[in-house]
């Protein structure tokens, strides 16, 4: 899907809420999240501004073209980087004449398999519903955006777990995932993809140092919103319990392409589908990580039936 974002002139207007510091560490990370989305992902993603946006006052009564023009005074004022962030925010994106105004009226409100709309904003964007997740501010907000997207238009099992590999950088999938998470697209794509966003997202801040499985797993469920709380299979339990079931065990390539068997006894019960449904047949069977496959991401061996 390719997906159009639009940066919003009025969220360049100064804002006296915001100080100058603020404001220079704001730019350079906007800018940094831009150059990543365009450098890595540009033939997903374009990036369009509005020549209106030269007029806006960025700071105090200073409009962007001003501090562009002047760039000694921009260097003065904040620094070097600041001025290249900002030249390069306004310059490295398509021109367009589509104003932001109707891209909040008319494009955000359109969307297909094909293309979706955005916008990429500076400053909050106040009088749009944020829970219809199409202003991105951050990176973050960039992942969320898509992963939203992803989720209304999951395609087929090839389709979606390349997208995922895109949107979830800190999952590693099994090429089984093609064909098993198939039975879970029509009908639960939006909660798989929440249940992914949790692990991506939460997962890696919920483990202790040393780490203890039992304990990660507590401060981790107490973080998300599951219908059930993810757990093992009772590998950290007694020794009854201990022994590893084969049929969660699956073949990764290491470093150095040996394949590694990696059991993935972890995993996540996505108990409710997207409308409200109750099976206990569907899991995602994880590992934390393993530092000879996929530079330590977590191991994602089985999204499907119950195993």
């Amino acid at each position: 899907m390719l997906a159009e974002l639009y940066i919003s002139d009025d969220s360049f207007l100064y804002n006296s809420r915001m100080n100058k510091k603020d404001i220079q560490n704001r730019l350079k990370q906007l800018q940094s999240d831009i150059d990543y989305i365009l450098t890595n992902y540009g033939s997903d993603n374009i990036i369009y501004v509005n020549n209106t946006i030269y007029n806006k006052p960025f700071y105090l009564n200073h409009s962007i073209s001003y501090l562009i023009n002047n760039k000694e005074f921009t260097i003065k004022e904040f620094d070097e980087l600041f001025y290249r962030s900002l030249f390069s925010i306004i310059n490295r994106p398509k021109q367009t004449k589509i104003s932001t105004d109707e891209v909040i009226k008319i494009l955000l409100k359109e969307h297909s398999a094909d293309l979706c709309h955005g916008l990429i904003a500076f400053d909050e964007v106040s009088h749009i519903n944020k829970e219809r997740q199409i202003i991105i501010y951050t990176k973050n907000d960039w992942y969320k955006f898509r992963r939203y997207y992803l989720s209304l238009y999951p395609i087929n099992g090839e389709y979606f777990i390349k997208e995922c590999r895109k949107y979830f950088p800190k999952l590693f999938f099994h090429e089984r995932n093609v064909t098993t998470v198939s039975c879970l697209l029509s009908d639960c794509s939006k909660k798989l993809v929440f249940y992914l966003s949790e692990l991506n997202d939460k997962f890696e801040h919920s483990k202790t140092n040393p780490y203890n499985r039992k304990e990660s797993l507590r401060i981790f469920n107490s973080q998300c919103s599951f219908d059930q709380d993810a757990s093992d299979l009772g590998n950290s339990g007694s020794k009854k319990k201990s022994k590893k079931r084969e049929n969660v065990k699956f073949k990764f390539l290491d470093n150095k392409g040996h394949k590694k068997d990696i059991h993935c006894d972890l995993h996540l019960k996505i108990l409710k589908n997207d409308f409200g449904k109750v099976s206990t047949g569907r899991r995602i069977y994880f590992c934390e990580e393993d530092k000879d496959i996929a530079i330590g991401k977590i191991l994602v061996g089985h999204m499907g039936g119950h195993r």
